[in-house]
């Protein structure tokens, strides 16, 4: 089967697709056959951050136009491929991840998509899990279970950081701490996108008042299964930093420290493998500080660049794989949930 795996992230830095190729056989084999980043133009991009304020017409509007966006890069994606698609799996945009409720939003008009690519669309993975008690998230675990076996620990440094860890043969996974969201938001006020191998924090110098106030804030001391919403970011982390005044070199340094000291704290193990990925995982500054407080107990090996880099949309890939295949894709041990699910909207292109 050729699937591809279309994910945009909550750092909204583009729209990561791939084409994986599976195959049947006493082990699954796959193989990453091809991969793109394409940029979202700038006013959906601009519409996607202000969702949470529109009203119920201008985010239908918004939806509109980013799932007739999606659709138009995946048609020019297949037009490099050899093969047709059996189908494609979109991640959507999340604008709310609310497991109290149990519900999350992954903005996405999977039926525009269908209909616009030619395609069988599956989205929506989330609420299944959700629905019965899961956090729906992190969906990375069964992808680090199935297809990149070896390691002890899966860090993803992404808008939000996640882990994903084995212990006793039972898998666990949950939100670390938001990451590149934060970097990215402060990195902005210096006219950067982001914070390119963290030249601007090794600049800055810890404040310990922050660092304490984030490393005893309730959700970072909060026992796992755990999930972090967008909007609690936006509303209270960022809000939390900046009452603390200080220079934006200054507040990425701090935040460094603070993620190394809590990934570290989440450690079972005196010695382990890790695997990095994620745009955070390209920070050469931060890399080389965890290590460094790491020791020489713990490998970091550097992993393929197109997996750090793509791994997100090799695992919806995946997802899609297993939904098409009718094998549960979530895992309850690690999500919270009361049972195994076989999460994901289908949306058929076929035509009557």
């Amino acid at each position: 089967m050729r699937i591809l795996g279309v994910m945009s992230g909550s750092s909204l830095d583009g729209l990561d697709l791939v084409s994986v190729i599976y195959k049947e056989g006493p082990i699954l084999n796959w193989e990453l056959e091809a991969y793109e980043t394409i940029d979202v133009p700038s006013d959906i991009c601009d519409a996607l951050r202000k969702i949470t304020n529109q009203v119920a017409f201008e985010i239908a509007d918004t939806e509109s136009r980013y799932s007739k966006y999606v659709a138009k890069v995946i048609n020019k994606f297949v037009e490099k491929l050899p093969g047709q698609p059996d189908c494609a799996a979109v991640h959507g945009h999340t604008v709310l991840h609310l497991p109290n409720i149990q519900t999350s939003w992954q903005l996405l008009n999977g039926g525009m998509c269908a209909a616009l690519t030619g395609m069988d669309i599956l989205c929506d993975f989330r609420n299944a899990d959700m629905s019965f008690g899961g956090q729906g998230t992190p969906m990375a675990v069964i992808a680090d279970r199935d297809l990149f076996p070896g390691y002890d620990y899966y860090i993803n440094m992404g808008g939000i950081a996640n882990i994903s860890l084995r212990h006793n043969n039972d898998w666990k996974a949950y939100d670390i701490a938001p990451c590149n969201q934060v970097s990215n938001h402060y990195a902005a006020k210096k006219g950067y996108s982001f914070d390119e191998n963290g030249q601007l924090a090794c600049l800055g110098k810890t404040n310990t008042s922050l660092l304490n106030a984030l490393l005893n804030e309730d959700f970072i001391k909060c026992k796992p299964p755990k999930s972090i919403d967008n909007s609690w970011i936006k509303n209270y982390w960022i809000p939390l930093i900046d009452t603390f005044n200080i220079g934006i070199e200054d507040v990425l340094k701090t935040y460094n420290t603070f993620l190394i000291k809590i990934i570290k704290s989440q450690i079972t193990e005196n010695s382990g493998k890790f695997l990095f990925t994620g745009g955070g995982a390209k920070n050469s500054y931060f890399m080389d500080r965890f290590r460094k407080e790491m020791g020489d107990t713990f490998e970091c090996p550097l992993f393929s660049e197109n997996i750090v880099d793509y791994k997100e949309s090799i695992l919806m890939s995946y997802m899609a794989y297993l939904r098409i295949n009718n094998r549960s894709n979530f895992i309850a041990n690690a999500t919270g949930a009361s049972c195994n699910v076989v999460g994901g909207a289908w949306y058929s292109a076929q035509k009557s």
